[in-house]
């Protein structure tokens, strides 16, 4: 028996005496200088029955490859009941308490939460950061969570990535002034259009969203808008190969400046009834990791297809349940992303559907869509977008750095939505009009009536108030129909002479 005792001690040593599983994921790829309560850590605690009633007495990190310690001038921790980083929402779901705020000290914090764990399953803590408005841009901002104690017993997290990342991207500073970030439709991107992309071009903008790509009602990825147009394509096959060589000519086209292609989802449902395959599949199937599924799905597609970021443009949930399906589908996209550095953005029209705050809390920017409104002789005048912005910094408590403000590059049929022209044919059909004019007679197929847009000066207008105002930049719906930008009527180059690609 004394052989058998002494025998069995070590072995019994060796096992572990808790059995709370610590898992930490990078949260975000962009970062705001001069920004506070920027979430870098999640660190999710998976506890079983034996954990209950013990307390988390510690918790260290350190901000590991960040270029420059002193670029976080404060660090907080907050608690959440699930995956969703939100510290403004009113949903207590998904609303982030914070437990305790510190300085980095030498690379290095501590936190003493004194968190009891009162029931078996899976909980969230959250490293956030304020940044310094000195950061400078491109410094990488990183946060590694070394130890987690239970009571006594000292925990190491294991550190994890989304399922396809394969190598570690670590989040920045976003190095521009202002975003310029131009839609450009992809059923025209490889047979081209209006406005032939080149170089000149990926110069001027700091992102290009490649647009079409939408949802199956089982979550696969789709591709839009390739049955008809100059490269028209018959199935699904023909149109991911579309999608595929519209995506290879940007990069091309890029070469080296430092623009982002990010890849543009939208159109989730029929507009016509408010429902459709991917909200019903949201509605309707209840449960969660067929939900992740969808999120794993798109980031395998976003990483193998090497974009840089994913907009969604969700026309329109229609209520708060509807948006708090959007919220999972974000939180669950920030998991699948870890560590990859990509962007997550929405498009929204918030003067129609606003967004709910912990839809907005979880993003990197917003895309307001502030045009279209069908009361009046302008269906995007100053005033919507005024609007827009002050919805986003005052009821939704975004920083003015998230928040990018559409500008329309088409016309409006007076009190009409779906009746648009395209800049190039306003120019076309008046090749002389002066810069501040913003509504002319236009003919859409059988249809003749005044149609409103922005002209040349209201264009320069918004952007001088974005810029004055301190917003993230200007949104452009949609780049292609622009005419030139050695045209003395090129939209863009009236919005380049106010808004440029200039570095912090």
């Amino acid at each position: 028996m004394k052989k058998s005792t002494l025998y069995l001690l070590p072995l019994l040593a060796a096992l572990p005496l808790q059995a709370l599983t610590v898992e930490t994921r990078p949260t975000h790829g962009v970062f705001y200088a001069g920004v506070e309560k920027q979430a870098c850590l999640q660190v999710k605690l998976i506890a079983d029955a034996a954990d209950v009633g013990k307390t988390i007495s510690a918790i260290s990190f350190t901000s590991g490859k960040t270029t420059k310690p002193a670029d976080v001038t404060k660090a907080r921790l907050y608690s959440t009941k699930d995956n969703v980083f939100s510290i403004n929402a009113q949903n207590v779901d998904y609303y982030a308490t914070q437990q305790q705020e510190g300085s980095i000290s030498s690379g290095k914090v501590t936190f003493s939460p004194d968190l009891e764990i009162t029931a078996a399953g899976t909980s969230y803590l959250w490293l956030a950061y304020d940044i310094a408005a000195t950061a400078k841009g491109n410094n990488k901002i990183d946060a590694v969570c070394t130890e987690v104690k239970l009571g006594t017993e000292s925990i190491k997290p294991t550190a994890k990535l989304g399922t396809h990342v394969k190598k570690r991207v670590y989040g920045t500073v976003y190095p521009f002034k202002n975003r310029i970030v131009p839609y450009y439709r992809t059923d025209w991107i490889h047979g081209w259009s209006a406005t032939p992309l080149n170089a000149t071009h990926f110069k001027s903008f700091t992102d290009i969203i490649h647009f079409g790509f939408s949802f199956t009602s089982e979550g696969d990825v789709a591709y839009q808008w390739y049955n008809s147009g100059p490269m028209a394509t018959s199935g699904a096959a023909d149109s991911a190969e579309h999608a595929a060589l519209a995506h290879e000519k940007l990069k091309k086209l890029r070469g080296t400046a430092k623009s982002r292609i990010i890849a543009g989802f939208g159109h989730f449902h029929d507009q016509s009834t408010g429902t459709g395959p991917f909200m019903q599949f949201y509605q309707n199937n209840t449960d969660r990791n067929a939900r992740k599924a969808i999120a794993q799905k798109t980031a395998k597609y976003l990483l193998e297809n090497g974009y840089d970021g994913i907009d969604l443009d969700w026309e329109y949930p229609n209520n708060d349940d509807q948006w708090n399906w959007m919220v999972l589908m974000l939180a669950d996209l920030r998991d699948e992303l870890a560590g990859s550095g990509l962007s997550v953005s929405i498009a929204a029209t918030l003067w129609y559907k606003q967004p709910i705050i912990a839809v907005t809390d979880q993003v990197d920017f917003i895309n307001t869509m502030s045009y279209d409104q069908t009361s009046g002789n302008q269906h995007s005048p100053m005033s919507i977008l005024q609007s827009d912005a002050a919805r986003c910094s005052d009821t939704l408590k975004m920083p003015k750095s998230k928040v990018v403000l559409g500008l329309p590059f088409y016309t409006n049929r007076y009190g009409v939505l779906w009746a648009q022209a395209g800049w190039v044919n306003v120019v076309n059909a008046y090749p002389n009009l002066g810069p501040s004019v913003n509504q002319a007679i236009m003919t859409v197929g059988s249809d003749t009536g005044w149609h409103s847009f922005n002209g040349v000066n209201m264009i320069k207008d918004k952007c001088k108030w974005v810029k004055e105002n301190g917003y993230g930049g200007v949104m452009i719906w949609a780049y292609d129909t622009d005419v030139s930008l050695t045209h003395k009527m090129s939209l863009g180059k009236a919005m380049y002479s106010v808004l440029k690609q200039t570095r912090r």
